[in-house]
């Protein structure tokens, strides 16, 4: 089988499962999961090898099962940077770019800033700061083993050597430390919310890593009073945050005696990030 069959067989397969954009999943599950270059591809329609049939029905059959896309070809771009993904930790999205566009802009200037990221999961935003600082000392903390490992692997796999990555809950593996930037993406899905997101969600992605209590803003009432203890003066706590999230994330903030500043805005309008100085 020649490499644009593939292709065309894996569309019509996903087409039938009402798979949202079907050519360009097609095309990664062909490229990334098969390995085929994409230039290759196209250019020059390349024989697949004996296996590469078999390999694209299983990962088909996995995509059937809603199991998504990004685990079963295993890794996700953010940032510019390779992030290894797979059962037991959170797939980065796009939008949580703006977390880090926002962290850099704050610590512009400052030539060897420490920060500090919170829930780190795979690793992505803690990495894409500390590759874009070199000059920088990252910590990250993260409760769940499994993710932890991929935070490692995604370490050794960009060669980014200035993070380090600590197990444990929120502030504490690092008690008594300060930090320029304290950053985090927590779980801010309402748990009511939960089963109602598409099952390549709800059904594969990790419910710790989700779940922001009865109204997603749990995480935020532990890590916003207590994050005055960890910034140095002039340091910032910058949050991602559901899309209705902003007004109390802000009260919150301002209950804590810290200044929310006006929130940043994705690319649909919606409130995502919020920079909180102390």
């Amino acid at each position: 089988m020649k490499a644009m069959e593939a292709m065309h067989r894996a569309t019509e397969w996903l087409n039938a499962l009402g798979i949202e954009d079907a050519p360009k999943e097609a095309e990664l599950l062909v490229t990334m999961g098969l390995g085929v270059d994409r230039l290759s591809l196209y250019r020059d329609d390349p024989e697949l090898g004996w296996e590469d049939p078999r390999i694209l029905d299983e990962m088909l059959r996995r995509r059937e099962r809603r199991e998504p896309l990004q685990y079963i070809i295993g890794e996700v771009e953010f940032y510019g940077l390779r992030m290894k993904v797979g059962p037991g930790v959170l797939i980065p999205r796009p939008e949580t770019e703006l977390l880090v566009d926002e962290a850099l802009r704050r610590l512009k200037g400052n030539p060897s800033p420490r920060v500090l990221e919170l829930c780190t999961g795979s690793g992505c935003v803690a990495l894409a700061v500390a590759k874009a600082l070199p000059e920088s000392q990252v910590l990250a903390t993260e409760n769940s083993k499994e993710a932890l490992k991929y935070a490692h692997e995604n370490a050794k796999l960009n060669s980014i050597e200035n993070v380090a990555f600590l197990a444990g809950s929120l502030f504490e593996p690092v008690a008594g430390q300060s930090f320029d930037a304290v950053l985090s993406n927590p779980p801010y899905i309402a748990t009511a919310e939960i089963d109602t997101l598409a099952p390549e969600i709800r059904n594969w992605e990790p419910r710790a890593a989700l779940d922001g209590g009865p109204d997603g803003l749990d995480f935020y009432r532990e890590i916003i009073p207590r994050v005055k203890d960890y910034l140095k003066p002039g340091g910032a706590l910058i949050v991602e945050m559901g899309a209705a999230h902003a007004p109390e994330v802000a009260r919150i903030a301002s209950d804590s005696g810290l200044r929310p500043k006006p929130p940043v805005q994705d690319w649909g309008g919606c409130d995502r990030v919020i920079s909180i100085l102390a």
